[in-house]
């Protein structure tokens, strides 16, 4: 009986050893996104229209997204929309656009490699040249190269037809499913707020 309780502390003992690290290396690494730094998406910066947008935002949102959505975020997801519209594509290339930057980035154009991906808004590769970095970094080529690869992968305007989800999934090469389909939602209450105000020149 007492070698049952010796094994039995033993366990226990190593169960807690493993939940603290493993709660600690879940800090670490949201420290180490939350520090990360950022670029401006707007050349303007954040206007009270942004700010006001994102208290309206966190109102509505769902799905864990209520207070997510800083000024700043809102400009970034401004500027996306800007650029949809500023190449004549519709509110549903804003949708999967907007949504594709929630899932990768949470609409923050981050300045470093997070994660294990790359940077920006949509998490692109910025390479090693400072001209390339520059220009991913540059929200609205951002959004030029993810919208140039979603056409070049569903030419005609194909993109209608598939679930947002499955046209993010596939332009990003990414196989989570969950996450993607989980922000839909939220994209599309982010453009609906923006799209009638969104002025592209």
């Amino acid at each position: 009986m007492k070698r049952f309780y010796r094994h039995l502390c033993g366990a226990v003992a190593i169960l807690v050893v493993a939940a603290v690290a493993t709660t600690l290396t879940i800090r670490v690494g949201v420290a180490h996104a939350s520090a990360a730094e950022t670029a401006p998406c707007a050349a303007d910066g954040v206007t009270r229209t942004d700010e006001a947008l994102a208290r309206s935002l966190n109102a509505q949102l769902v799905k864990g997204m209520p207070g997510r959505i800083s000024g700043y975020q809102a400009s970034c997801a401004r500027v996306i929309v800007q650029e949809v519209r500023a190449r004549g594509l519709d509110r549903r290339a804003a949708v999967i656009a907007v949504a594709t930057a929630l899932v990768e980035s949470d609409l923050n154009n981050y300045t470093q490699v997070v994660d294990d991906g790359g940077a920006g808004l949509f998490h692109q590769d910025v390479g090693p040249r400072q001209g390339h970095r520059r220009s991913m970094l540059d929200a609205r080529r951002a959004t030029d190269v993810f919208l140039d690869r979603m056409q070049r992968l569903y030419p005609h305007g194909s993109w209608h037809q598939p679930a947002i989800d499955e046209v993010s999934r596939r332009v990003q090469g990414s196989a989570d499913t969950r996450e993607h389909v989980e922000q839909d939602v939220a994209a599309q209450r982010v453009v609906d707020a923006i799209w009638p105000a969104a002025d592209p020149t």
